[in-house]
């Protein structure tokens, strides 16, 4: 409790404690303990060749797993985990336990981190890429790093919603023991950065009388001055129409005890997706809160004896999370009942107090608001007193009451509009509008005879959609009135209007969609009472869909009209139309169609390859004759659609080599679907027919399906390559991963023959695997250049 028995406006639990479930105190640091969100704690344990994931859910249950990685981060809600082991790096399918996507990269990785649902950020030593995790590209370069991080420590990579606006920040430590911060902000649409003097830095994006607004706050501490600021700047603001509001920038001081002698700085700025709020740790371990659209210093206070070198946004909470170096996980999150009514007694400023509760829906306000609203109302100031109402916190003022005190004022002069009308615009201009809101509005316009408007609100998904509001926009405009219905999950409604607007043929697959059970009685005697012919066609598509028939005859009989079809279009040498009628009638890929579609795609793949590949690519039909149609593909040059038809090994292996024209990344899934005995075959095939191009694609294989394929194998077939690095490639890639002796041994063996030292250094001091007598025994015959090696063994 605070004085006078006033509650604390921050809520502080320590959620769990990383050293009390065996994390040791040498892994609760920076470099080695990642936290991407609140789900999951990532931790290495370096000396243990040890990696620590602790799910959030379960904190005294951490997976332990042996794995020598240099970084390591957990996607925010997958479970896919980023891993960098020397030269590799790869995304990793925890749940499905197997490797999504590996790349070899020729810099030196000094930070990843992931920036959105999609992307990862990479940043190197001289630039920053970005490798999406939903499909098989490489790492794509997306700036270069800025003088002004030369030598710095990199500690944060974030990005806006976006992705538009990214952000790299660094920390360099001084001789005279003061830390400086710098910060690159880019912008992927100028490709231009910018160099900022900070030391922790987030994103933000808020609401500005309905326009989304995009911030950027960084804190900074200056070493010539000593001075310490939080600024809040608008970023992109160019790309708004000219009638938003500008932000501007806003600035504030950040104080540090003076007990702390002048040595405390931000490590942090932490955003919350649902607050407008932003949270600073700082070395001493202090948080400090403030409000984001003025930079103003709510709160502070110390918690935590060390530095919380970790954080995240707590979802839950709306607060953040964090780590400090005794492995305290700790979540701070906003007192909501408290956190109004302490800015007023403690910062006496109810402008913010009543700007926060607004926008993060705290309560404690109330009262101010109505005090507020009431006054502007009684002065005639509707607008005004409409926009309070309009930013009341969770939205108190606006219902029915307010609506009706506006409704009862005197009619305005002509040409003016009405204090009720002043009321909606207000809030049109801030979002949408509540069911009660939404549906007045609706009655005052529709009365007007201004139903257009409706329309256009609609459109702008500025009207909460009901069945009550669907009823009235049908009045002045059937169809849209179908789109609230829809919106709105009014079924019945829906059919209705279905057919009153000619769409009974959309009824059956409406109600499939939406799991409507239909009286067919009821619903085609409402048809009958609307129109004759609607009634017969929805009677007719309810019985194909209501009564069960035999699937096979189904199909045989639409195999014979769509055959007697397809050869009346092609006596007329219409090809096209030939092939829209088949794809549109043989969506059921049953066997009757077999001969069919053998005879569709054989006329496309002599007459229109670009059609065929269209077809193959929608993989809807898998009932040709597939050596046939694989054959023709091969000879038009469509070499992928010719792997997935052909089953015979000589024919694979033959069109396996053409490389130049297929993508990797379905090569590299194609051998997933082979038996292993041809999957080795025809990896040996790749190797043979262009050894130096084909070496990463035939690595990227051979280490992805080395449990399939056997890595003996492998080994004999990257051995026998003319390529020199070829078998040090491919072990590199799966040394980390494997227990396999010979792989072990096989590595430091070509490590060294190709001058490889600090590798060959490095598995025989990490590998617990190779046999040390016959290491032993090879490293002294060879007498490698660099001891170290036979040292370590």
């Amino acid at each position: 409790m605070a004085e006078g028995g006033q509650q604390q406006p921050l809520r502080l639990q320590e959620v769990a404690n990383l050293a009390a479930i065996g994390v040791p105190q040498h892994a609760l640091t920076f470099a080695t303990l990642r936290v991407q969100s609140d789900r999951y704690i990532v931790i290495r344990n370096v000396q243990e060749n040890q990696l620590i994931m602790v799910d959030m859910a379960k904190p005294s249950q951490p997976t332990r797993r042996q794995m020598a990685a240099d970084q390591a981060t957990m996607h925010p809600n997958q479970d896919l985990i980023a891993l960098k082991t020397g030269t590799s790096l790869q995304l990793f399918d925890l749940e499905k336990q197997q490797q999504k996507k590996q790349v070899q990269v020729m810099e030196n990785v000094v930070f990843m981190s992931w920036i959105s649902e999609n992307t990862l950020g990479i940043v190197t030593e001289t630039a920053v890429y970005h490798w999406s995790a939903k499909d098989a590209t490489e790492p794509v370069k997306m700036f270069d790093r800025h003088d002004n991080l030369k030598g710095s420590q990199i500690i944060s990579y974030k990005a806006d919603s976006s992705e538009q606006w990214l952000a790299l920040g660094g920390i360099l430590s001084s001789s005279d023991g003061s830390v400086k911060g710098a910060v690159q902000l880019f912008s992927v649409e100028k490709r231009m950065s910018q160099a900022l003097e900070s030391h922790a830095f987030c994103f933000k994006t808020v609401k500005m009388e309905g326009f989304d607004t995009i911030l950027f706050a960084f804190a900074s501490k200056s070493k010539s001055s000593g001075t310490s600021k939080l600024h809040v700047i608008e970023i992109g603001h160019e790309s708004k129409p000219e009638t938003a509001p500008k932000f501007g920038r806003k600035s504030s001081d950040i104080f540090y005890p003076p007990e702390l002698g002048g040595q405390d700085f931000p490590v942090a700025l932490i955003s919350h997706p649902a607050s407008t709020l932003i949270y600073m740790f700082t070395k001493a371990g202090y948080l400090q809160i403030f409000d984001v659209e003025s930079a103003t210093a709510v709160y502070m206070n110390r918690i935590s004896d060390s530095t919380v070198f970790a954080q995240c946004p707590h979802m839950a909470t709306k607060g953040v999370l964090g780590v400090n170096r005794r492995g305290a996980v700790l979540v701070a999150s906003i007192n909501e009942t408290a956190f109004i009514p302490y800015v007023m007694s403690k910062l006496k400023d109810v402008g913010l107090a009543c700007r926060l509760a607004s926008r993060n829906g705290f309560p404690g306000a109330e009262g101010l608001f109505e005090q507020q609203f009431n006054e502007l109302f009684s002065e005639g100031k509707y607008h005004d007193a409409a926009i309070v109402a309009a930013e009341s916190p969770a939205g108190f003022l606006r219902g029915i009451d307010t609506i009706e005190r506006f409704r009862s004022l005197p009619q305005p002069p002509p040409g003016e509009p009405s204090a009720l009308l002043v009321y909606f615009q207000a809030l049109l201009q801030r979002g949408q509008l509540n069911e009660i809101e939404s549906l007045e509005l609706a009655y005052m316009v529709v009365q007007q005879g201004k139903s257009h408007l409706l329309e256009k609100w609609i459109r702008e998904d500025k009207l909460f959609a009901t069945e009550q509001l669907g009823d009235l926009v049908k009045q002045g405009n059937p169809v849209m009135g179908l789109a609230v219905y829809i919106k709105a999950s009014a079924h019945a409604k829906v059919v209705q209007c279905m057919i009153e607007t000619g769409q009974s043929n959309k009824v059956v697959a409406y109600a499939q969609k939406v799991g409507l059970q239909l009286d067919a009685q009821q619903i085609v005697q409402l048809a009958s009472n609307i129109s004759p012919q609607a009634a017969l066609e929805l009677a007719n598509n309810m019985s194909r869909a209501i009564i069960p028939q035999s699937k096979s005859a189904i199909a045989q009989k639409i195999a014979e009209e769509a055959q007697q079809m397809f050869d009346m279009f092609m006596a007329r040498g219409m090809l096209n139309e030939a092939t829209a009628y088949c794809l549109d009638n043989l969506k059921e890929d049953a066997p009757e169609y077999s001969n069919l579609q053998t005879k569709v795609l054989e006329a496309n793949l002599m007459n229109a390859p670009q059609v065929a590949d269209m077809i193959l690519n929608q993989d809807v039909w898998h009932q040709y004759q597939k050596q046939k149609i694989g054959m023709l593909c091969e000879r038009q040059g469509l070499f992928q659609h010719a792997l997935e038809n052909y089953s015979d090994l000589e024919d694979i292996k033959r069109v396996i080599t053409q490389t130049h024209v297929l993508n990797p990344a379905w090569l590299i899934n194609f051998f997933g679907t082979l038996n292993p005995e041809h999957g080795v075959e025809c990896l040996d095939a790749l190797t043979k027919s262009n050894a130096r191009g084909n070496l990463q694609l035939c690595v990227m294989i051979a280490a992805k399906y080395t449990e399939q394929f056997g890595a003996r194998k492998l080994m004999d077939i990257f051995g026998a390559m003319k390529v020199q690095e070829a078998l040090y490639l491919y072990l590199g890639a799966i040394v980390n991963f494997s227990d396999d002796p010979e792989v072990h041994f096989k590595y430091v063996e070509i490590s060294c023959q190709i001058n490889q030292f600090s590798e060959a250094e490095r598995v025989t001091r990490e590998s617990n695997y190779y046999d040390p007598e016959r290491m032993k025994t090879f490293l002294m015959a060879t007498k490698p250049k660099d001891p170290r090696p036979l040292i370590n063994v």
